[in-house]
């Protein structure tokens, strides 16, 4: 999906995650503080990695198609490209969105 603004990324975000919540296709939702806001996350979305980060695999833009399984904190996502799991502190790391 493209839009023109933030505000309507969000959006269309919003109204994809619902369809996603209704197929079954997602698991609770954790409340996660990004650089740009609050977002819910669950287990089933995908997530882009807004900022380039060496120790996440040198890649920008790289989505998640596995849970976001909270463990101590952590955010465990898996890789488009190279399916290789990542671990991260969204604290430690706050660049990611919903993709």
């Amino acid at each position: 999906m493209l839009a023109h603004t933030r505000a309507d990324v969000v959006e269309l975000n919003q109204i994809a995650q619902a369809r996603m919540r209704d197929a079954g296709e997602l698991s609770e939702d954790h409340v996660l503080a990004t650089e740009r806001g609050e977002r819910p996350v669950a287990a089933g979305d995908r997530l882009m990695f807004l900022r380039n980060e060496r120790s996440m695999g040198g890649q920008e833009w790289l989505t998640r198609d596995r849970g976001a399984d909270r463990r101590g904190g952590a955010l465990s996502v898996r890789l488009d490209g190279d399916q290789r799991d990542v671990q991260f502190d969204p604290k430690d790391y706050a660049h990611i969105d919903h993709g």
